[in-house]
């Protein structure tokens, strides 16, 4: 918390940080406000279930092509453009609300809304590299990691007491000031726009650009095989827990409750870590990397051996931990490694491979735990994790290998 008090004061940082806050706070209460609300209307778990497809449909699409927009427009323009987007589609659902729409109308929205933020995401991470020194991104990643997961961990009992006292369209026009707010915070920062390419023609060979960067670098290839299985195991690890607890631990609805609260926690308390971390060599995060990996391994198959709801929300205390940690990591390491306009399509990229790879983990873990149990589970975790950790030790031994040529 003292690191993020003392950046506050730091110009420009200050701006974006306040400004991610307000808007993420008032997002985290749409994201349960908006379920809600599709509920209430259809009174349909299908509907809920398509809603998340829907959503992957246009964040799929979008960053398919993101790294190219971003390489060729002004970076400002396109946070105005995100965020005044967001502010609009998210204004439109108390007008919907009010003239009683079809609910298809509110799928139509959540689309919507899921590309703009993709965008939003993509973008600042490709900002934050062009505000600051490579020795300083750690620190920076770690604190604006650590407010949106604050909001995250807080969001779910304000949403739920705002929702009962003042209605759902409250919530929607909150989330609709918080992006005009946010709006105003991006108008203020000066920071470099990126490459203006416009006169350029365009070739089908740049929407590969980022998969080439990733291919050329082992370094790289690395990180994203680690980025992409730390999603896979915590979606595996998520689709398999309610059965875990309810099912083979009889845990009650209040228990599976602090479970969850735990995971927001353990996010937390990796990210606050991060911003601790003042050595920026490329060699030691990835010792730190590795170190993390080592703990998925514990934290992942100890609830399967010790059923106990308690050890359970402990590990997931320390999933949530780890995952943040390497997230912030690889985030930071990729970074420091490119620039603008690289950096764009590298994590459009990265975003691709992650959505089209990780949800496989959901589809895996599911089926070992229904063909044979919580044993058939736990050696598909202790597999994942020990991958992981394999994959993180040959890293390290390429940065180190890499650092010597130097």
């Amino acid at each position: 918390m003292t690191a993020i008090k003392k950046t506050a004061n730091q110009g420009t940082f200050k701006y974006l940080l306040i400004g991610d806050t307000v808007s993420n706070a008032g997002d985290r209460f749409q994201k349960i406000a908006f379920p809600l609300l599709l509920y209430k209307l259809t009174n349909s778990a299908t509907i809920l279930s398509l809603t998340v497809v829907l959503e992957i449909i246009p964040q799929f699409a979008l960053s398919l092509v993101l790294g190219t927009i971003l390489s060729r427009c002004d970076t400002k323009k396109v946070l105005y453009i995100s965020v005044g987007l967001a502010a609009l589609f998210t204004g439109v659902v108390p007008l919907l609300i009010l003239v009683k729409a079809h609910y298809i109308f509110y799928l139509i929205v959540a689309m919507a809304l899921a590309g703009v933020t993709l965008v939003y995401d993509i973008t600042i991470n490709t900002v934050i590299e062009t505000l600051y020194p490579k020795k300083k991104l750690l620190h920076y990643n770690s604190i604006l990691k650590s407010a949106r997961t604050i909001t995250k961990v807080i969001a779910p009992s304000i949403a739920g007491v705002w929702i009962s006292a003042w209605g759902y369209n409250s919530i929607f026009i909150f989330n609709a000031l918080s992006f005009i707010f946010l709006f105003y915070c991006v108008s203020v920062i000066n920071f470099s726009t990126g490459n203006d390419r416009k006169s350029d023609d365009f070739h089908l060979q740049e929407l590969l650009k980022g998969y080439k960067e990733i291919i050329s670098s082992r370094a790289l290839i690395i990180i994203t095989i680690i980025s992409i299985f730390i999603n896979f195991m915590m979606l595996g690890f998520n689709s398999t827990l309610i059965y875990l607890l309810k099912h083979i631990l009889n845990t009650n609805s209040s228990s599976v409750g602090i479970v969850y609260s735990l995971s927001g926690i353990g996010s937390l308390i990796g990210a606050l870590l991060m911003t601790r971390v003042k050595s920026t060599n490329q060699t030691f995060l990835f010792k730190i990397m590795t170190g993390f990996s080592l703990i998925l391994i514990l934290a992942f198959i100890l609830p399967l051996i010790v059923l106990n709801w308690q050890f359970v929300g402990a590990c997931y205390l320390l999933i949530s931990m780890s995952i943040t940690c390497i997230d912030v990591i690889a985030t930071t390491l990729v970074q420091e490694r490119y620039g603008q306009p690289l950096l764009g399509f590298i994590f459009s990229a990265l975003f691709v491979l992650s959505t089209a790879l990780s949800p496989l983990g959901s589809v895996a873990s599911t089926n070992t735990m229904l063909s044979f149990g919580a044993s058939g589970l736990l050696i598909f975790f202790l597999v994942s994790s020990v991958f992981t950790f394999t994959i993180s030790l040959g890293g390290l031994r390429e940065i180190k290998k890499e650092e010597k040529n130097e």
